[in-house]
């Protein structure tokens, strides 16, 4: 994944190769198409995923807790 910054703002680029090693990886089978067009869809997404990450970092947000928590049930706990 590249990444470098231009004033102030983090640019990521995602490849094909990148996509396809990742899903190799996952033993996702994926077509040369599909590794392309993943690449472009992560390219525009994750910028924006990390602006939000770095937003939500901020003391101001420190309180702020998710609608829905989920917890895993203790041992010997039974599910109904």
């Amino acid at each position: 994944m590249s990444v470098y910054k231009k004033e102030r703002q983090v640019t990521q680029s995602v490849s094909g190769d990148e996509v396809k090693t990742m899903a190799t990886t996952a033993d996702l089978p994926l077509t040369e198409d599909r590794n392309e067009l993943v690449a472009a869809l992560l390219s525009a997404w994750l910028p924006a995923a990390n602006e939000l990450s770095r937003m939500m970092s901020a003391a101001e947000y420190a309180d702020i807790m998710p609608i829905t928590v989920l917890v895993h049930p203790q041992t010997g706990e039974t599910r109904e």
